[in-house]
């Protein structure tokens, strides 16, 4: 019997290794796949909370740049493009000392095409032009032409001039 105690104890020793391996092994399988699918779930953490840093960086600093946002957006006629044209573009030529004539202005899509007729002298021409260019409400001047009004008198005179601007709907986001 003592000769049987050794190798006994040998045969259930690697019997028992054996069976620990055999049970053991697949749920080592598992803990290594699932440590697998933990690293790679904190590699898109780290991931996910770089581009949150970063885009809150960004939102930081297109804060500062609202007062210029808002300035360019009232710069843009509103939706109502064609009314708020008309409404400016009758006040301004009275207060430079020019009479308004004509005004058309044909939309297209988001541009704005205008044709004002104005009759008066040069320097008040000439100052509603700088009021245009200086003004809030971008414009962008086209073709100018002038004729003298009355043969007779060359200090007043008829000018023609094409303007467009752009719709605001450009500027603007949605929420939904």
């Amino acid at each position: 019997m003592k000769r049987l105690f050794p190798l006994l104890s040998i045969i259930l020793f690697f019997s028992i290794i054996i069976l620990a391996f055999y049970f053991w092994y697949p749920q080592f399988g598992t803990y290594q796949k699932t440590q697998e699918k933990y690293e790679e779930t904190e590699e898109m953490v780290r991931t996910s909370e770089e581009i949150l840093e970063k885009l809150q960086e960004n939102q930081r600093e297109l804060e500062k740049y609202q007062d210029i946002i808002s300035n360019i957006k009232v710069a843009y006629p509103s939706e109502s493009l064609i009314l708020d044209l008309h409404l400016f573009l009758r006040r301004i030529p009275q207060r430079h000392g020019l009479s308004l004539q004509n005004i058309t202005i044909e939309q297209d899509g988001r541009r704005a095409n205008i044709n004002l007729s104005l009759i008066g002298n040069y320097s008040s021409f000439t100052s509603f032009l700088n009021f245009l260019n200086r003004n809030y409400k971008i414009f962008q001047i086209g073709d100018i032409s002038f004729s003298p009004f009355f043969e007779e008198e060359e200090e007043i005179w008829n000018f023609e001039v094409n303007l467009s601007t752009y719709h605001s709907s450009m500027m603007q986001t949605t929420r939904e």
